[in-house]
């Protein structure tokens, strides 16, 4: 053999030993649980590679379309997105497959109360209160949401609430609104 031919050979030696490499990665990827790539997801998360996050999530709902945490969680990695409408569906399709989810109906209320749809945003907060009375800043989020809509009374009711169950950010809007 010649020795350009001895570095074409070593050429294509070397080129099928990266590809398998860099399959068998993608091989064991596919054996993944949806409960592994949840918890990848979460892990990315917590290290803000929030694009990485949501890969992850995805995977897990695709093993498992019936995995409500990781579209709660997928929406919530949304929100640092700022994407913040696929967010929304997100957390209605959490909702959707688990009605008590508490934490969802929170997430999506305080979404909505930042986007303008107060009224929807108070519903949520009310669902949240009928699931946990003791949901302290969901009474907050709730007086915010009232006070957007003009509806003081219902606004200082709700600050009140909070701040007896010792949600101290609540003073200042009483003090402030509600004479």
């Amino acid at each position: 053999m010649t020795n350009s031919t001895t570095k074409y050979f070593k050429a294509i030696i070397l080129i099928l030993i990266g590809l398998l490499l860099n399959s068998v990665p993608q091989l064991y990827a596919q054996d993944l649980s949806a409960e592994v790539w949840y918890k990848r997801g979460n892990d990315w998360h917590k290290q803000k590679k929030y694009g990485y996050a949501v890969d992850c999530y995805d995977k897990a709902i695709k093993l498992n379309p019936d995995f409500s945490r990781a579209y709660f969680n997928r929406g919530s990695t949304r929100v640092n997105l700022n994407d913040f409408y696929k967010a929304l569906e997100d957390f209605n399709k959490a909702i959707e497959l688990d009605p008590n989810y508490k934490m969802a109906y929170y997430h999506r209320g305080f979404l909505k109360n930042g986007l303008g749809q107060h009224t929807s945003a108070i519903k949520d907060f009310d669902k949240v209160l009928e699931l946990d009375s003791d949901f302290v800043v969901a009474y907050y989020n709730r007086g915010l949401a009232n006070f957007k809509i003009n509806n003081i009374a219902d606004a200082c009711e709700d600050w009140k609430i909070s701040l007896r169950m010792g949600y101290s950010k609540a003073k200042l809007r009483i003090e402030r609104y509600c004479g």
